[in-house]
């Protein structure tokens, strides 16, 4: 049991740095795009495309990883579940 719970603090430690990588990566390719618009005149704001991508994939997997689906699964939920599937 123990250490099947230091596998899930493993796993939940490794999506939290996954999540908050994913925002400086986020944060430079930001600022890349918007350089590269600058110098390429101001025309039309060409950077919200992939910048709008990246939030999009920053909103699923910060759900993932903070969200109410990443709480630990118990025995009492999976003996519930089993209870369901035998039809008691």
């Amino acid at each position: 049991m123990n250490e099947e719970l230091r596998d899930e603090a493993r796993k939940r430690i490794k999506a939290k740095r996954g999540f908050w990588n994913l925002i400086l990566v986020f944060a430079i390719i930001t600022v890349i795009v918007n350089v590269i618009w600058f110098l390429s005149g101001t025309g039309y704001y060409w950077p919200m495309w992939p910048m709008l991508g990246f939030i999009i994939a920053i909103f699923f997997t910060g759900l993932n990883t903070y969200g109410p689906g990443n709480r630990p699964i118990s025995d009492a939920e999976i003996d519930r579940e089993m209870r369901k599937l035998k039809g008691e």
